[in-house]
């Protein structure tokens, strides 16, 4: 009778441990790749999230992804997506994520410059991508301002320092550092 009822308990014990083991499995990447297509936007946007933390790897996630930037209810969460894989885009897909930076939503815009620090581009994209951020430093939400200082300092260089110099003279401290700071990032490059 132990010996049953020791046998019956190690049964539960490894059934219990299977299932946990198949309820833990990540989803198969195919799966999440396909449910983008979705016209959900909440499942495509947690589906975004899954594909980021399963396969942070991913170059087909980057490839089903960037269709998703020309649907302006999914662009924002696709480009935040995209600047985590650090991904590399064409120029056409680029100009996608400078809508961002346009936004009245504050956040909208610092999504859109956190996305350009994050993506992988060459230098004739990245200067592209800097003459689009530029204005912004013309902005009055300080938020904006520090993350474009951050960005300008990432893509710039050394020609960009005359553009930022006049936030050494802001009324936020926050601002003259960020703009400081940026200024002797782009100092240093050679």
């Amino acid at each position: 009778m132990k010996q049953l009822l020791h046998a019956s308990i190690c049964l539960a014990i490894l059934f219990a441990a299977a299932t946990v083991r198949a309820a833990s499995s990540p989803p198969k990447e195919e799966q999440l790749i396909q449910a983008l297509a979705s016209p959900d936007p909440q499942k495509v946007s947690d589906t975004l999230d899954r594909l980021v933390d399963y396969y942070p790897e991913s170059t087909n996630a980057i490839n089903a992804i960037v269709p998703l930037l020309k649907k302006p209810e999914m662009r924002r969460r696709a480009a935040v997506t995209l600047g985590k894989y650090h991904a590399t885009l064409e120029l056409e897909d680029v100009k996608l994520v400078f809508g961002l930076l346009r936004a009245y939503d504050s956040n909208e815009v610092m999504d859109g410059l956190k996305t350009l620090r994050a993506l992988k581009e060459p230098d004739s994209i990245t200067q592209v991508m800097v003459t689009n951020v530029l204005p912004l430093l013309h902005e009055k939400d300080a938020h904006i301002l520090r993350d474009s200082c951050r960005t300008l300092a990432a893509l710039g260089n050394k020609d960009i320092i005359p553009e930022i110099k006049p936030l050494l003279q802001d009324k936020r401290s926050d601002v003259r550092k960020d703009a400081q700071d940026a200024i002797a990032a782009l100092s240093a490059r050679p």
